[in-house]
């Protein structure tokens, strides 16, 4: 279940492939959360970063 976490999967997935054969679903699985989370975290940054040094100071 640790290879679907977006925060260990790239740690955990590699070594399960190397281990034993892993089902394409897992897989997908494994890097679609990855994607999304990255994407997520993104768009946060972006978000704060706009807000707390874009729009600082007098106009």
């Amino acid at each position: 279940m640790s290879s679907i976490i977006p925060f260990s999967s790239p740690f955990s997935m590699p070594s399960r492939i190397l281990a034993k054969e892993v089902p394409i679903w897992q897989l997908t699985a494994s890097l679609l959360s990855l994607f999304i989370t990255i994407a997520f975290i993104a768009w946060i940054s972006i978000k704060i970063y706009s807000a707390a040094i874009l729009h600082y100071g007098k106009r």
